[in-house]
């Protein structure tokens, strides 16, 4: 059994950057390639240590001149083979390396970024022609808090592309310089001389982040949407977890989300026939049965009070159940165009399950729904409309409910 040893994970991204094994003979080989002095210091002290012998040096040419490290050991050779593999293209993080705490990444990150990076006083740049392997440095600088941003680019008609992952927010540079530190490379950040703006929330102490940053989690552009057509037809899994969860996955590492979270969704239909009878019938052509996994339908009007055309809610209904396959309506709540008003019609049995699951009686429930009517109108007032902001406010609710409202109190004065 191998004991996981900061030197143990400095060798993996030594081999994985620098490294290459010997798979045509089976004597099993392995060696190391480096000019710099330092850097075949440690890789030296490094691969013996794991291996247990002596590693063989010699001058080698191809890029130039440098020296080789070459050990043999068939316990190491083996895994190697299995777990970071044995070509350029194929290269990867042995899976163990991701639950790892940030100490030991960044012990593993150590060795990688001694081979192929470029560390300037701006930014931070990992090579490679694996795209498994930049994928996978993306996933371990996200568990470290850097956001790597992943670039492809032809590299060779043999070689076929080269994939990048770069990143450039100081703070990210100084984590980085944390817990990452590459023999013969020393991460160097410049003085910054213009301050970053405070957003519209952070001037109102909402916030003290800029940019794109939402809580843990980042927002980015989607530059394009490509269909992908298959020669053949390839399997795809659904799996669900209990209650509401989020994962990243994905090549770079994308947000998800449980689909069992709530979705609101917009169609034409003046009442609840028209809209089952659109959604059954094509081209959307769903069966019956899955429209009770709808909760709630509300219809809008466009009606003309004191002299101006307004929009008003006119009918919330919720679907209770379904009867000789379609669902059930129930209607809790219906406006009134003469007083401006909505009325309650029937007990709500949304609010009664909600109640049940998230273990909070319904009166709670409603000041509950009250304290976010009053944050919408606040919002509403104050035109905070922008998506980022309005996301720090939900994400400020329910993180710390009660420092949003007395923001607000004070804001309002």
């Amino acid at each position: 059994m191998l004991k996981v040893t900061p030197e143990l994970l400095r060798f993996l991204g030594y081999y994985i950057s620098e490294g290459s094994i010997n798979t045509a003979r089976k004597n099993n080989t392995m060696a190391l390639y480096n000019k710099d002095p330092a850097v075949l210091g440690d890789m030296k002290k490094c691969a013996e240590l794991v291996c247990g012998s002596k590693a063989r040096e010699r001058a080698v040419d191809g890029w130039g001149t440098c020296t080789e490290l070459r050990l043999s050991n068939k316990v190491i050779f083996e895994f190697l083979k299995a777990a970071c593999g044995h070509t350029s293209a194929k290269k990867r993080v042995p899976g163990f390396v991701f639950g790892l705490s940030k100490e030991r990444i960044g012990q593993f990150l150590s060795g990688l970024y001694a081979g192929d990076s470029h560390i300037r006083e701006s930014s931070i740049t990992y090579y490679t022609i694996s795209r498994q392997l930049a994928n996978d440095v993306a996933y371990l600088l996200a568990a470290l808090g850097i956001v790597g941003r992943i670039k492809r680019k032809p590299y060779g008609a043999k070689s076929g592309d080269i994939y990048t992952v770069t990143f450039h927010k100081k703070s990210e540079m100084e984590t980085f310089a944390k817990y990452v530190d590459p023999v013969g490379k020393k991460v160097k950040l410049r003085a910054f001389g213009r301050p970053e703006k405070a957003r519209l929330l952070g001037q109102r102490g909402l916030s003290s982040q800029a940019g794109d940053k939402i809580g843990g989690a980042y927002i980015d552009t989607i530059e394009s949407v490509e269909r992908v057509d298959l020669a053949k037809p390839v399997d795809v899994y659904d799996f669900s977890v209990p209650g509401t969860q989020n994962f990243v996955g994905g090549f770079g590492g994308v947000f998800l989300h449980n689909t069992g979270h709530s979705a609101l969704a917009t169609i034409h239909a003046a009442s609840i026939s028209q809209l089952i009878d659109r959604l059954i019938t094509p081209p959307i052509s769903l069966p019956p049965s899955l429209l009770e996994n709808v909760n709630i339908i509300v219809f809008l009007t466009h009606a003309k009070l004191k002299g101006s055309y307004v929009r008003r809610a006119d009918t919330i209904v919720e679907i209770v159940g379904i009867k000789a396959n379609m669902p059930v309506g129930k209607k809790v709540f219906e406006w009134d165009p003469g007083k401006d008003v909505f009325e309650p019609r029937e007990r709500s049995v949304i609010l009664s399950a909600i109640s049940k699951r998230v273990g909070m009686t319904e009166d709670e429930l409603r000041n509950d729904i009250m304290r976010r009517k009053q944050i919408l109108e606040w919002m509403l007032k104050e035109r905070v409309f922008d998506y980022r902001e309005v996301a720090r406010v939900v994400n400020m609710y329910y993180t710390d409910p009660e420092r949003l409202m007395k923001l607000i109190a004070e804001w309002q004065g």
